[in-house]
């Protein structure tokens, strides 16, 4: 992982979303754990549309475009354990 490549602020919610994930499913507690990730989900979601990475490319700002993406990507990976 690149830090030049990744959204601190998304990243630290992604690892405190993992870590209360964790606690919800030690207790069973299914609903709260999901509604978690879909928070989480949602998050990234509203990054990628604030963000634009397709407009970012179309203007040619290929390293502003990349970044976007391998936030969200590094995101999805970590998701993708629940």
């Amino acid at each position: 992982i690149k830090p030049e490549f990744i959204n601190d602020e998304l990243c630290k919610k992604a690892s405190e979303t993992v870590n209360d994930v964790l606690a919800l499913f030690d207790d069973v507690d299914i609903s709260g754990a999901a509604s978690k990730i879909i928070s989480l989900s949602d998050e990234a979601n509203k990054y990628v549309n604030d963000k634009a990475p397709w407009s970012l490319a179309k203007n040619g700002d290929l390293k502003g475009c990349g970044q976007v993406l391998y936030t969200v990507l590094n995101l999805m990976m970590m998701m993708n354990l629940y």
